[in-house]
């Protein structure tokens, strides 16, 4: 669709129209791009948190001392329980099964914060490369369910 725009007030109005139609386009196209990116109000970087003691503080708890750390191998992806252990984490957006098969450290972290039945709690971490890949609370009572690190928010 082409139009005929003809005097000083015609360039003017051709000028504003195509404007007006990039700004369209830019827009329309940056909604596009960002629907598919994952999106999360929290920081998973220890960089940017500054550390655990941060990173924790965005989900209102209050980090009391690391009890444990070590170096582990993650499962493969046909690993039930690790993709049941997936699932969990995916409600916060975080895909641990990218990692699958991966060396990363995990950190055991007591925290301030008790549960409504005056229990210690603790987060579980998995870090690869200064990012939080995956992270739960726990009482480390047998047989207690995973928390969500959110379960204080």
């Amino acid at each position: 669709m082409f139009f005929v725009f003809k005097g000083k007030k015609g360039v003017i109005l051709a000028v504003l129209s195509a404007f007006a139609l990039t700004a369209l386009t830019a827009v329309i196209i940056s909604f596009c791009f960002s629907q598919g990116k994952e999106k999360s109000e929290y920081s998973f970087d220890l960089n940017q948190t500054s550390g655990t003691g941060g990173f924790l503080a965005q989900f209102d708890l209050e980090y009391d001392s690391q009890k444990s750390k070590r170096q582990l191998t993650l499962p493969q992806k046909d690993d039930e329980l690790f993709c049941s252990y997936a699932d969990f984490q995916s409600k916060l957006g975080l895909n641990v099964l990218k990692f699958a098969g991966k060396r990363v450290e995990e950190r055991y972290l007591k925290l301030k914060n008790k549960t409504e039945k005056a229990q210690s709690l603790y987060a579980v971490m998995y870090i690869y490369k200064e990012r939080v890949i995956a992270v739960h609370l726990t009482t480390l009572e047998q047989d207690s369910e995973l928390l969500p690190i959110t379960a204080f928010v």
